[in-house]
């Protein structure tokens, strides 16, 4: 099989993409063969389901889908003859795809547990990662705010194996990069989800939390200046006049919220104004799905792979899904 992913038009890699190759070449060598089998597309990690989809894997014979969300541009009409569905991300994705619930797992970043090792010793208090989308334009901004908190910076184009260790070496996160929230949790690292732009896709934040039992509650966060305005521009449900920007936004209300004043004026774009926002954050309660219920899923995701490598050695993959989108 062929990995399909994700790749930006700018060729900059992203965690959540790249994390593909990472795992999938671990967990499932034997079947992942880039040179010489160009017949069937695996198709994992990624928020790739849409009408757009079939024309993209049109080179291939046959489309193997395990985990992948719905999301982005528009919705799929029907599920082609030649894919074979294991898992979706969540229940929104079964939902929209006309799918049975229990083919609604969970995204398969949780199968990393398989894979390393978390440590037990710490060495930052707290770590921030960004979307890849404003990395590429605040990485700095983002590093010098993180170093003058004594936390980790994560690079969301960070290599995987700098990616994974650098959450790991965090008592927190603060995401967000929905993979990077992922791959906490699986680490059993509590994250806090933060949104510092409208191009966040809130569709597939709540498909991934719903599948292991939480609610998605991002907290909004500016960088005034810091980014283009191609790059603010709408690309989910978020609307632009639905949130302030500028400063926290949280149903608690013991959190003191950033105060517009003189010296925040003057401060606004700069370092300090983003430090004392991260700063403000890491006061809220982290989230963290329920030690048995990722357990129950992780075992799922097993089930589901194991039946796929059986299916693939009796060259069972050609059966296609028995349900087709809405």
């Amino acid at each position: 099989m062929q990995i399909f992913y994700y790749q930006r038009r700018d060729r900059q890699p992203n965690f959540g993409d790249e994390l593909n190759c990472w795992l999938w070449q671990r967990l499932i060598p034997t079947w992942i063969n880039e040179s010489s089998d160009q017949t069937t597309a695996f198709v994992g990690l990624g928020t790739l389901i849409n009408n757009a989809l079939p024309q993209r894997l049109s080179q291939f014979h046959h489309a193997i889908l395990f985990t992948t969300g719905v999301g982005y541009e528009a919705p799929l009409r029907k599920i082609p003859d030649s894919w074979r569905i294991y898992a979706v991300r969540g229940p929104r994705s079964a939902d929209q795809l006309g799918l049975p619930a229990d083919l609604a797992i969970t995204d398969g970043a949780l199968l990393l547990r398989h894979c390393y090792m978390p440590h037990q010793i710490k060495q930052y208090p707290a770590a921030f990662m960004p979307h890849v989308h404003h990395a590429n334009f605040a990485a700095p901004l983002f590093q010098q705010a993180c170093d003058q908190l004594g936390w980790q910076y994560i690079d969301p184009r960070s290599p995987v194996d700098t990616v994974i260790q650098q959450i790991d070496q965090s008592d927190l996160l603060i995401a967000e990069a929905m993979h990077g929230a992922i791959a906490a949790d699986a680490l059993r690292v509590p994250w806090i989800s933060v949104v510092t732009s409208p191009r966040i896709l809130t569709f597939k934040w709540h498909d991934w939390c719903e599948s292991v039992g939480l609610t998605y509650r991002p907290h909004y966060f500016s960088v005034p200046g810091a980014y283009p305005s191609f790059a603010r521009g709408l690309r989910s449900t978020i609307k632009s006049g639905q949130h302030r920007w500028g400063c926290v936004k949280t149903r608690l209300g013991n959190l003191r919220k950033i105060k517009e004043d003189k010296d925040l004026q003057k401060n606004k774009g700069s370092v300090v104004f983003l430090r004392n926002q991260l700063d403000m954050l890491k006061q809220l309660p982290p989230q963290l799905s329920d030690d048995a219920l990722a357990n129950q899923l992780l075992e799922r995701l097993d089930q589901r792979l194991q039946q796929l490598c059986r299916d693939l050695e009796t060259h069972d993959i050609q059966r296609p899904t028995s349900t087709g989108a809405k």
